[in-house]
């Protein structure tokens, strides 16, 4: 795929999904594309890269004739067909009429022409479909800064306004429908007593009954509307969630549970049953209080009055307690996490909390959590009965006075009775419509306060999609790495690394220890990327790190931090994390570096075997082996480890470090470490003291330097004892 048609079908899918795009995106995917020539052997690789430089990814679907229909009746609109044999036309599904499919057709030079498609054709033709995914959520301020629960609401109604439009326009029609009832009644009333015959009195009842079928069959298609909306709220919450978390920022995140804020995905549910409710009973209730006004405005000037006094008075009761409800609410939201927290703190430090003996301390924290979520459940409470009470008494103001009021006008001729018997049934309908928005005022409490709870998890600050890749470089030889003056410090504390520089050639192997906090975490944080707020240089083959587009640049990196860990998923997911272009051969030739090939074998699904969070139910030794093997799986330029050899049995460490340290390999090594088994096959070794460079060597020569004697000699004993 070229790239100026990767860029125009990425450019056609913002604008369908009303996303602006930077014009400085385009710039950065011409230079990345002529800098990656995989990029156009890899159709669906250029599209995800002209993609994200807008902000969507794209998730790739194999589709069937039923799945195709199934995606264009839900209206997740537009996606893109890619030419899955051979290149040509790519097509941007941008619309659906029964068996007319609108699309843009885009040539590979680039061209862009309105056209449409046969169904049948382009569900016969063999294509990949991309479906986009917004790249966090549109719209958000980062930082503190976030946007207010109602923005958020209208924000969601803009996204879906198309079926929004829809159920609003069935609730209208049913509206209007139900007024067939009070309209109805009044002209038999007046028939009845005028004595007219009976075939007008059976036409006007059946004009009724018609009325309320068909009110109620545009219910039921109100229904099918929302339930598509609901479908859609939830696909597109978890898909979003699904590219955010792996680019969240996670210098932004220090100190941050982030598993703990992912339960905040469970206000979808809230948000599906609010919705469905605000769209469905909410409006209706709310167009039959204005329909039935609109009514008794014809009947009689005063009515009109009655009306205005209504809503001036529904007004001030919302303008009133509305403020206070929502912050009840989002403070019973609070705590409510807050206590499903401290269960997971509990289950997670369950065998300290066992082995502690009797201890009050769980129920006493959970008392404090719930004792605070009770305090404002019971504000919250209170609000919502206040907010009855005042339309109780509205209620009976209005329905006294409306009766007084039509009781005199017919008293005084100035209404018949038929249009008195009318107004009465508007007015009940009136009433029972505003009792249900006061009822449904909970359920936007709700709505907003779900919409606050996971706005704040969709806002979360992500890496940059753009920048520069790695110029080209020796295949065989890895990456060059450059440091000069680096210095870091984390927010709030003081500076870890200090004016630290030094170079590392391709191919080699360089080592970093010191004491426990001299820095060497931070500095290979750094290098990976994930500290992005350093000050001073660092470069890769002699691009700066900052220039250079973080997410593509990590597909050349294997690592292995203290933090890395297996996730529940096949053996084959957790070796390649899904990256593209991972060999079934490099999978196979990882294992049988780290020793792994006949045990993976021997298992009974093979790389399909399924393995638990955190390898429970493996041995550490088969976890450790596993994530040495994740870290060559991709065949990466540079290794980053940190503290990787601790813990290790001997003969595993001693292949190990032999595989990594080969001279024969197409990797650049940099690594945190104190094991002399490991510092002994280095290159060069660069001795860290309080984030500063104290000396430099080879192993050899730095046996002579006392601190350095110091790390290697406690090192010894730990490892062989941990093995």
């Amino acid at each position: 795929m070229r790239v100026l048609q990767a860029w125009n079908v990425a450019e056609a899918v913002a604008r369908g999904l009303r996303i602006e795009v930077d014009p400085e995106a385009r710039m950065s995917v011409l230079r990345r594309y002529e800098a990656a020539p995989e990029l156009r052997r890899r159709p669906v690789e250029a599209l995800r890269d002209a993609s994200e430089a807008i902000g969507l990814a794209m998730l790739e679907r194999r589709l069937d004739a039923a799945a195709l229909r199934d995606l264009l009746d839900s209206g997740a609109l537009p996606f893109v067909l890619v030419p899955a044999v051979t290149p040509g036309d790519a097509l941007v599904v941008v619309g659906a009429a029964g068996d007319r499919v609108k699309v843009l057709r885009v040539a590979p030079d680039g061209r862009t022409t309105d056209d449409e498609a046969e169904f049948a054709t382009l569900a016969s033709w063999p294509a990949a479909a991309l479906i986009p995914v917004r790249l966090g959520d549109q719209g958000a301020t980062r930082g503190h800064d976030h946007r207010t629960p109602g923005r958020r609401f209208l924000d969601l109604l803009v996204q879906e306004r198309q079926d929004v439009g829809l159920v609003y326009f069935y609730a209208t029609l049913t509206g209007l429908f139900s007024l067939a009832l009070p309209l109805g009644v009044q002209a038999i009333v007046g028939m009845v007593q005028g004595g007219l015959i009976l075939q007008p009195v059976i036409i006007l009842i059946a004009f009724v009954i018609v009325g309320s079928l068909v009110s109620g069959v545009l219910n039921i298609l109100q229904l099918r509307v929302v339930e598509t909306i609901q479908q859609r709220v939830f696909a597109r919450l978890a898909l979003g969630l699904g590219v955010l978390v792996p680019r969240l920022d996670l210098e932004a995140l220090r100190g941050a549970d982030i598993p703990e804020q992912m339960n905040r995905f469970f206000d979808v549910v809230t948000i599906q049953k609010s919705l469905s409710k605000l769209l469905t009973e909410t409006t209706t209730a709310g167009l039959q209080v204005l329909f039935g006004l609109l009514l008794l405005t014809f009947y009689h000037p005063y009515f009109t009055l009655f009306g205005l006094a209504l809503l001036a008075v529904l007004y001030l009761i919302f303008r009133w307690t509305g403020p206070q409800g929502l912050e009840t609410s989002l403070a019973e939201s609070k705590y409510k996490y807050r206590v499903a927290h401290w269960l997971e703190e509990m289950a997670r430090s369950a065998t300290a909390l066992k082995l502690a003996g009797q201890t009050n301390l769980p129920l006493r924290r959970m008392d404090a959590e719930v004792a605070g979520y009770l305090k404002y459940r019971n504000k919250h409470f209170d609000v919502l009965v206040l907010q009855g009470m005042s339309i109780v008494v509205v209620k009976t103001v209005i329905t006294g006075g409306l009766l007084i009021l039509g009781s005199a006008l017919v008293v005084n001729n100035q209404i018949t009775l038929g249009q008195f018997v009318a107004s009465e049934i508007v007015i009940v309908t009136v009433l029972s419509g505003i009792e249900k928005l006061v009822v449904s005022l909970s359920t936007v409490y709700d709505m907003l306060t779900s919409l606050d709870k996971v706005g704040h998890v969709t806002d979360l600050p992500m890496d940059r999609p753009t920048g520069l890749t790695v110029p080209e470089y020796d295949a065989a030889r890895g990456v060059e790495v450059r440091v000069q003056d680096l210095s870091y410090a984390y927010p709030g504390g003081a500076p870890v690394l200090r004016g630290v520089s030094f170079e590392v050639p391709a191919g080699a192997v360089v080592a970093v220890t010191g004491q426990e906090g001299a820095g060497q975490s931070t500095l290979l944080k750094v290098l990976a990327g994930m500290l992005p707020s350093y000050e001073g240089g660092v470069s890769v083959n002699g691009v700066s790190l900052r220039d250079l587009d973080v997410i593509h640049f990590r597909q050349l990196v294997g690592w292995s931090f203290p933090e890395s860990t297996l996730f529940e998923g096949t053996v084959e997911e957790n070796l390649t994390l899904g990256r593209p272009g991972v060999t079934l051969d490099e999978l196979r030739r990882a294992l049988e570096l780290t020793g792994l090939a006949e045990a993976v074998q021997g298992l009974p699904e093979g790389l399909r075997t399924r393995v638990l969070g955190g390898g429970k139910g493996l041995p550490t030794h088969v976890v450790r082996r596993l994530l040495f093997a994740r870290a060559l799986a991709s065949g990466p330029r540079l290794l980053l480890l940190d503290d990787a050899f601790d813990g290790l049995e001997p003969g595993f460490k001693r292949d190990i470090v032999r595989v990594i340290t080969d001279p024969q390999a197409e990797w650049t090594v940099v690594a945190a470490s104190r094991d002399p088994v490991f510092l002994a096959a280095c290159d060069w070794i660069y001795l860290l003291d309080e984030g500063r460079i104290a000396a430099e060597g080879a192993y050899q020569d730095l046996l002579a330097d006392t601190r350095f004697r110091a790390i290697v000699t406690t090192s010894t004993p730990r490892a062989t004892e941990a093995a």
